[in-house]
C-alpha cells in the first residue's frame, strides 16, 4: 500500500496533476489503517492475553487477596484489566513468598513459570502470559 500510493502520488505529480496527487496521501494512509485495524491488531491481540486472563482473575479473586505481576515486560493490559492495583513484585524471592503464602492471583510469563513451577498452580494461560496461585 505504502510502495504502489507513494509511487502514484509521485507519477501524478510529475504530470501536475496536484490535486490528485495530494489527495493520494490521504487515501493511502486510510488504507493502511484499515488493514492494521481489521487485519495485523485483532492476530496479535490474541498472543497477548491480558485483557482474557485479567477477566478470569476479576470473578474469582477474593477481597482479602492481592492481584500481583513478576516479570511480565511490556503489558500494561495486566494493569489497565485488573479490577484493583497490581502490586509488582521485584525479585524471584517476593515471588516465591507470594505464593508460598497463597497472597493471591500473579501474573508472570512461561518462561519465569518454568523456574518455580513445582510451587506454584497455573490458573490460566493465555500466549506466553501466565497467571498462577
Amino acid at each position: 500500500v505504502l510502495v504502489i500510493g507513494s509511487l502514484f502520488s509521485i507519477a501524478t505529480f510529475a504530470f501536475r496533476k496536484y490535486n490528485l496527487s495530494f489527495f493520494t496521501l490521504p487515501v493511502m494512509v486510510f488504507i493502511l489503517t484499515l488493514i492494521l485495524t481489521t487485519q495485523t491488531l485483532p492476530a496479535v491481540e490474541k498472543y497477548k492475553g491480558a485483557k482474557e486472563l485479567a477477566a478470569k482473575v476479576n470473578l474469582v479473586v477474593l477481597p482479602d487477596e492481592l492481584i500481583a505481576a513478576y516479570n511480565v515486560g511490556n503489558r500494561p493490559g495486566v494493569v489497565f484489566y485488573s479490577s484493583r492495583p497490581v502490586v509488582f513484585l521485584a525479585n524471584e524471592q517476593e515471588l516465591a513468598d507470594f505464593i508460598k503464602e497463597k497472597k493471591g492471583y500473579c501474573f508472570t510469563t512461561a518462561a519465569e513459570f518454568e523456574r518455580i513451577k513445582d510451587t506454584a498452580v497455573v490458573y490460566g494461560k493465555r500466549g506466553e502470559l501466565l497467571v498462577i496461585y
